[in-house]
């Protein structure tokens, strides 16, 4: 399992430990991997601001990533690199589920 954000590596370190992940999570400089499957999402002006009220200063977090964040997505990709599975929501809040995953890996 491997995650893909657009936050500068010092800030993924934090993630990790605050998160306790225990996973690969990879910085996508410039958004080349976002961009690629589609899943690059530019936040608005007033989201940025809401984003600051509570302590998140997204164009410090991502550098020169700016103010863009991943869409929530699921990739299952086989060895040959064919997508086996793929769940994409712009609804954040709507997420597959780990059975749903489980039965496609």
């Amino acid at each position: 399992m491997i995650a893909v954000t657009s936050e500068k590596p010092e800030n993924i370190s934090k993630t990790i430990e605050k998160t306790k992940a225990s996973y690969s999570v990879l910085f996508d400089e410039g958004l080349i991997i976002m961009k690629r499957y589609d899943m690059a999402y530019a936040v608005d002006s007033n989201l940025i601001e809401k984003y600051k009220t509570f302590g998140i200063d997204l164009k410090a977090s991502n550098g020169i990533n700016g103010a863009n964040l991943p869409v929530p997505a699921v990739y299952v990709i086989n060895k040959l690199g064919i997508i086996l599975y793929r769940h994409f929501d712009s609804d954040y809040r709507q997420r597959a589920s780990v059975q749903e995953i489980l039965l496609h890996l």
